[in-house]
């Protein structure tokens, strides 16, 4: 699991064209924006709670841990795919 202070980036101010509307991994990129803003996994989570993220599960209700859940496993896969990098650790 992400440490809770662990920050994170987006590499490009592009968004990739294969997100979809609507969908968790495009919630999660969405709280990232904008680009060169560096968030904590905590603050993610966070984000993505207050974005409606609940609507998107198929079995409610979401609740803390299971969302911290889906956010790890979809910012990992963005990482693998080079969409989000760890941010640098601050001085």
């Amino acid at each position: 699991m992400i440490a809770d202070n662990q920050r994170f980036i987006l590499t490009s101010a592009a968004r990739p064209s294969h997100l979809q509307d609507g969908h968790q991994m495009t919630i999660v990129y969405e709280a990232l924006a904008p680009y060169q803003v560096e968030w904590s996994f905590k603050d993610l989570v966070e984000k993505c709670f207050t974005k409606e993220y609940e609507a998107r599960i198929k079995k409610p209700p979401l609740t803390r841990s299971f969302l911290r859940a889906s956010v790890n496993y979809h910012l990992r896969r963005m990482i693998k795919r080079g969409m989000v990098k760890e941010a640098s650790p601050q001085p």
